[in-house]
């Protein structure tokens, strides 16, 4: 059930032509980040009172590895664990693989050449770069871990350059990628990964955003699609109002930052649970219940392939999936992939709208999204809009439009209250998509 006394509202009520037709126009504008904007907005898709997404960084992941845990969180096929989950779940890439530190990227004790990227080591030749791309397409991977895996034994030591962005970002432009979220990776040879202007003054590593530095490519970055940035920090909060605040980089461009649940962190203890082998203490039922409770985000940080088992996901973890699945099984919690939650997320505190009331009968006309950081749009593109609702005193006798143009009944979803919530009226989510779209990473023509 929705709290609705968790949500405010910032109205400008004019008088219309008419007594009985109040139109009222919302909008937040502020920089601060409110738990939503309006009383009259639900603040998830109904019937869901939570939003969560599983942000996996691709750390020792194969080919093989990734296909056969997207199998299993993706579809509804059988697989080595039972029947697929059927989950909006996406994943992140690295174009690049760099690193000369030891280990086994699978059980079969292969190194980190094994590892799926774009191209081969630093070069430009292609390793897995239609795979990735296909995946991208079809929306298993949506995030960049940075431009890939640069850690050194020797921390003051790196191999990458601003010609490896040039590189990448031309790949994405002639295949048509474009990619909104970017997650910092690594030890400080990683000196692609960006940080806040506010910290860079004290010393960063991180030198993406950086004008002065050799290593500056925020200004292909950005501009190539990334809306959303990962700072490398650490969070101990399961659940937010929103995962979003707002940032600049060194060079002065406005991005989001957004947080991620990445374990148990205190001023004594420091505990990262981005592992498959600690996914039962993140995915507990009393972290789930907590953002339904109190209709929160949740972003949870993890390594889905980073293990060396040929099938990567452990008992523990497959039983914890499954309690998810469960609870976006009963109208609690949306599972959504990264991307989607962060636009969601973006969104909902920032649309413009008119809402027209003439007794029960109710028309919301969507004007803008009034973003501080990437600017003003007044032609939102339906996508963005998706998930959007708001509290109608009769869902029957309501309607969206977009600019004075009616959405068509089969973009809306119409809900009529329960347990004391009322009617709703929203923008349909995206469908979902089970499919099996597992290529083959073996034999994909690059």
């Amino acid at each position: 059930m929705i709290n609705k006394n968790r949500f405010f509202a910032r109205t400008l009520c004019t008088a219309a032509f008419m007594a009985a037709v109040v139109t009222a126009f919302f909008s937040c504008s502020s920089a601060e980040q409110p738990p939503a904007c309006r009383a009259d907005m639900r603040p998830f898709p109904a019937p869901y009172s939570a939003m969560l997404a599983i942000c996996s960084d691709i750390d020792g992941t194969t080919p093989e590895e990734f296909e056969t845990y997207h199998r299993f969180l993706n579809t509804d096929d059988a697989t080595p664990w039972g029947r697929g989950l059927g989950l909006d779940i996406a994943d992140s890439m690295f174009f690049y693989m760099a690193s000369d530190q030891p280990g086994a990227a699978d059980n079969q004790g292969r190194d980190n050449a094994a590892v799926m990227t774009f191209f081969i080591g630093t070069s430009d030749q292609y390793k897995n770069g239609g795979l990735i791309a296909y995946y991208c397409e079809v929306g298993w991977i949506d995030a960049m871990h940075s431009y890939g895996d640069f850690s050194m034994v020797d921390e003051s030591k790196t191999v990458f350059t601003r010609g490896l962005a040039e590189k990448a970002v031309e790949e994405m432009a002639a295949r048509g990628m474009v990619v909104t979220v970017w997650i910092n990776h690594g030890n400080r040879s990683n000196v692609q990964n960006l940080e806040r202007r506010a910290k860079n003054g004290k010393g960063s590593y991180r030198k993406g955003g950086d004008l002065g530095s050799e290593y500056y490519h925020a200004d292909m970055t950005i501009p190539a699609g990334v809306k959303f940035v990962w700072f490398s920090n650490e969070d101990g909060n399961f659940g937010a109002d929103t995962p979003l605040y707002p940032a600049e980089l060194e060079d002065g461009q406005k991005v989001w930052g957004f947080n991620r649940y990445t374990g148990k962190h205190t001023r004594t203890v420091s505990e990262y649970y981005w592992s498959v082998f600690f996914m039962h203490k993140q995915l507990t039922a009393e972290h789930l219940d907590s953002i339904v409770q109190k209709n929160q985000f949740a972003i949870v940080a993890q390594h889905l392939g980073g293990s060396t088992y040929y099938y990567p996901l452990t008992d523990e973890a497959v039983e914890s999936l499954r309690l998810l699945a469960q609870y976006q099984q009963n109208g609690d919690i949306l599972v959504a992939r990264t991307s989607r939650l962060l636009e969601y997320a973006r969104v909902r505190d920032r649309v413009q709208y008119e809402r027209i009331q003439d007794g029960d009968s109710v028309v919301i006309n969507i004007t803008a999204i009034d973003d501080p950081q990437l600017g003003m749009d007044i032609t939102p593109a339906l996508d963005s809009l998706r998930g959007l609702t708001f509290y109608v005193p009769d869902a029957r006798a309501a309607a969206i439009t977009v600019n004075g143009q009616a959405l068509d009944e089969s973009e809306l979803v119409r809900y009529e209250g329960r347990n004391g919530e009322g009617d709703s009226i929203g923008v349909k989510w995206f469908e979902p998509d089970v499919r099996n779209f597992t290529y083959g990473g073996a034999s994909f023509y690059h």
